[in-house]
């Protein structure tokens, strides 16, 4: 019978090499391989090569029990240094919007660098996009639900949460909210609006393109314990995730607090989760 290991058939990591999808610079000008019939190298089983590296890497991305552990651990030594890394604009720096003939095509770019972004982290199945829940008149909102394994009891009141792109792996994961500012680490200001939400979310460029995006978690909280036009400070166990609002193209304005910049040693990430910086991501 034929196995399921390609190291066992002396496969590995060289298959490659003499398999019908090599490319041999030699024989450039002639006809590409990839014209050829498609074959398998031996040891392989029979089915789309994609589908077998898209089940290798979704076994790579399994979070497990300790990752979530380390996740958590990661987050109360990097999360204080959020506060050291952000910058504060004043009148005289203040961005501008990033200005696009058209902002339909820039929101769909974003729209695909997010997903791909998601994969990395093995977030598909679990952080997913709902286009029918965004804002009809403004295409650069966009609403993620995020799909816990367990959930707590819901609660009938549903308010917003400021937060940062840093910590968005690990609240998907966890389920659990992240103070941004780290000044309390039980309590998180909690709004009744997203647009007052995201007046407080610290501004972030994350892929490179000039642009800044927000962040708000959308969460149920206790029946009555933001009023219809006000903030309260809950604390994080009373709150369940629902998702994630993104506000792009939204830049920092007068005393408005802001990453300008995106370091790969600020996002919380297990021990196992090895990411590319989204600015790479095209």
């Amino acid at each position: 019978g034929r196995s399921d290991s390609w190291k066992e058939q002396g496969g590995g990591d060289s298959w490659h090499k003499n398999s019908a999808w090599s490319w041999d610079s030699k024989n450039s000008g002639q006809k590409s391989d990839y014209d050829k019939p498609r074959r398998y190298p031996a040891g392989m089983p029979i089915r789309p090569a994609a589908q077998a590296l898209q089940e290798i890497r979704k076994q790579r991305r399994e979070v497990t029990e300790g990752d979530l552990k380390s996740m958590k651990r990661h987050a109360q030594e990097v999360a204080p240094r959020w506060t050291e890394a952000r910058k504060t604009y004043g009148e005289a720096d203040m961005p501008t919007v990033h200005a696009t003939p058209w902002q339909e095509l820039d929101n769909l770019v974003f729209l695909d660098k997010m997903k791909m972004w998601i994969r990395e982290r093995g977030l598909e199945n679990r952080m997913k996009h709902e286009p029918e829940s965004g804002r009809s008149d403004d295409p650069s909102y966009h609403y993620f639900q995020i799909s816990l394994d367990e959930r707590k009891k819901v609660n009938p009141s549903t308010c917003y949460v400021p937060t940062l792109f840093y910590g968005l792996n690990c609240q998907a994961w966890t389920g659990e909210v992240m103070p941004i500012a780290w000044i309390c680490a039980t309590k998180v200001a909690c709004f009744s609006t997203v647009k007052k939400a995201l007046e407080l979310a610290p501004a972030q460029r994350i892929f490179g393109d000039g642009r800044w995006d927000r962040a708000v978690l959308k969460v149920h909280a206790p029946e009555g314990s933001v009023s219809s036009s006000g903030r309260a400070e809950l604390n994080v166990a009373e709150l369940t995730i629902l998702g994630v609002v993104i506000r792009t193209n939204m830049p920092p304005e007068k005393g408005d607090h802001a990453f300008d910049t995106w370091d790969s040693r600020l996002e919380v990430l297990s021990l196992s989760q090895s990411v590319s910086s989204p600015e790479d991501l095209r």
